[in-house]
């Protein structure tokens, strides 16, 4: 879990910092009890999350290479740069094939 503790207060700040894959953002001032009662929060839905099948850390399609360790994408020996979101979709449709998800779902 990601935890983004900043002095960023604007809501486009905070919308980033989750969209990037932060699972929460707690602006300046806190209170460091509500911020350890959030990081406690987040562990325990962690540790309920099903156990997931052992994934190839190394995915390659033709010339697309997807590296799930570093999170990392590459045609040839070129890096595409993506966002989390963006790799996470891609992650999800790689692992997910003759799958159809709808926008919402994706």
């Amino acid at each position: 879990p990601i935890v983004m503790l900043t002095a960023k207060g604007e809501d486009m700040d905070k919308i980033l910092g989750l969209e990037y894959g932060a699972d929460d953002y707690i602006t300046k001032p806190f209170n460091i009890l509500e911020v350890k009662a959030r990081i406690k929060a987040i562990m325990r839905r962690a540790a309920r999350q099903e156990p997931k099948e052992e994934k190839a850390k190394v995915v390659q399609v033709k010339d697309l290479r997807i590296d799930c360790e570093s999170r990392r994408v590459f045609i040839g020996d070129r890096e595409i740069n993506l966002t989390a979101k963006e790799f996470d979709v891609l992650e999800l449709l790689v692992f997910n094939p003759n799958k159809v998800y709808s926008r919402e779902n994706l």
